[in-house]
């Protein structure tokens, strides 16, 4: 779903805009305060780095559709190619919209990247530094850092799930063990006596090896065990087995362990980016229960409400045990995440499907850019609707003499878009006029989208259309040598506007 928005008098210094929304959120449920990604390329008609007048995107902002500035986090920028931005929304639905803006010589209003991760979380690791050291996006400020013995196993700022990550255990060492994990100081800190815990973490895994772990905390009070592959040997099934350690709040006796461990094939998780998560309840389902990519696997109860988790001094490692042995994780792992909340199935998802589900999130330029995008419409004997060219620009007509560039048939996608102009003739009849922007290329074909009704794009239909040999008009490609072609009696039309 495209937005057409108005003139931005509210931040005039910005001068280019993204329509930005989500209707790609699918759950049951309104998230509030929920981290998205979003992705800035040239793959979005009409951007260009060169249009920020801030270095690494210094002059990027955010705002709901009343106007309200929305925190941001930069986790990857990327000139060059694909930057990655977590924007915190105030309520994620399928109808959520927001705008990005930018183009501005003067720094604006703080961006605040810190309160994107205020709604429980106490840990967030990006992954994205190109040393050891691996900040934490959150209030916690609790630095995670690669294990110094085994710098030579681990690689920093390869590709990940979002942005950028960390490799872990390449190469093997001189024994052919797997070495190599971070670790975050102070995990009690993170999680001591909470009786609710989300822990999350992205991976990409090159081989089942039994008994390696993505996450693991292990001190002398107690034991937070999760997500630890084991492999079942000369079969294709993995096992992953989640295992927590709570202990009695009243008076810090007896230890209970409450694990859940769960199968899947092999080639499922092979070379393929996971998101795992385990969600600890004892307040209100008195259950841990394990996610993968968002969808439930696996619960198990927990027998005493009054039990909660025991984190101890030590520290919180992902990719290997806490000693740093050969235990290492054999992939890639990003996106930490520590909450001190249950997390929803709905959350879990969503969170996985921001970062996997292309169409998540759509794009469009929105003022300011090379495409504007809206809608037109056709209405039998009254040709195309619209005759102010400033107001059809927020709703739904195209202007007489107005320039509109329509997207090109994906099968073409090589030859450029051409350029096309509706006009009407003296007796208020409209045509279709172009200028090829692909010299000599009378062949190329593009389409429109088009549906009989404006409020239903799901039912649009692609119309390839094709410069008629007869007056070189662009016509549907089914009546192209027919010079007076009609479209449907009512036909509303997805355009793209030129603005330069």
């Amino acid at each position: 779903v495209y937005l057409v928005l108005a003139p931005d008098s509210s931040s005039p210094a910005f001068a280019h805009r993204i329509a930005v929304s989500f209707t790609g959120y699918d759950g049951g449920e309104a998230l509030a305060d929920f981290p998205v990604l979003v992705r800035l390329s040239t793959a979005i008609q009409g951007f260009s780095y060169s249009d920020f007048q801030i270095e690494n995107g210094g002059d990027l902002r955010f705002y709901d559709a009343a106007g309200n500035m929305l925190a941001h986090e930069i986790d990857t920028w990327n000139p060059s190619g694909e930057s990655t931005v977590w924007v915190k929304v105030p309520s994620l639905s399928a109808t959520t919209a927001i705008t990005a803006k930018y183009g501005c010589s003067e720094p604006p209003e703080a961006a605040d990247p810190k309160s994107v991760w205020s709604n429980g979380y106490v840990g967030v690791w990006h992954l994205d530094e190109a040393t050891r050291k691996q900040s934490d996006s959150t209030a916690s400020g609790k630095e995670m850092e690669g294990y110094a013995t085994y710098a030579a196993n681990m690689a920093y700022g390869v590709d990940g799930a979002a942005g950028k990550a960390v490799e872990l255990a390449t190469p093997l060492d001189a024994d052919g063990k797997y070495r190599g994990g971070v670790k975050a100081s102070d995990s009690g800190g993170l999680y001591n006596d909470a009786k609710t815990l989300t822990v999350e973490a992205w991976a990409c895994q090159r081989e089942i090896v039994n008994d390696k772990y993505i996450i693991r905390n292990k001190a002398s009070s107690g034991n937070l065990y999760t997500a630890r592959w084991s492999w079942s040997s000369g079969s294709e099934i993995a096992k992953l087995c989640y295992t927590v350690a709570l202990t009695n709040l009243t008076d810090g006796t007896g230890k209970s362990y409450a694990s859940v461990v769960y199968s899947v094939p092999t080639n499922e998780v092979l070379g393929a980016w996971r998101h795992y998560a385990l969600v600890v309840d004892n307040e209100s389902l008195h259950s841990i229960e394990a996610f993968e990519d968002g969808v439930s696997k696996k619960s198990q109860s927990i027998a005493d409400a009054s039990w909660a988790l025991v984190g101890g001094s030590g520290f919180l490692c992902f990719g290997n045990s806490d000693t740093g042995g050969s235990q290492a994780f054999p992939g890639t792992m990003d996106e930490l995440r520590v909450s001190r909340v249950a997390r929803s199935a709905a959350w879990l998802k969503a969170t996985h499907d921001t970062v996997m589900r292309a169409d998540f999130a759509t794009y469009a330029m929105s003022g300011g850019g090379s495409a504007a995008v809206g809608y037109a419409a056709w209405i039998a004997e009254k040709g195309i609707s619209g005759a102010n060219a400033a107001a059809d620009k927020e709703t739904n007509g195209i202007a007489n003499g107005v320039r509109y560039a329509f997207d090109i048939d994906p099968a073409t996608s090589e030859i450029g878009t051409p350029i096309i102009q509706v006009v009407r003739d003296a007796n208020g009849n409209p045509s279709v006029q172009s200028r090829d922007l692909a010299e000599g290329r009378d062949d190329v074909t593009f389409g429109i989208l088009a549906t009989e009704d404006l409020s239903n794009w799901n039912s649009a239909v692609l119309i390839p259309m094709k410069k008629s040999a007869v007056d070189s008009l662009w016509k549907p490609a089914a009546s192209e040598n027919n010079s007076s072609y009609v479209f449907p009696a009512k036909m509303f039309f997805k355009y793209k506007i030129d603005v330069e």
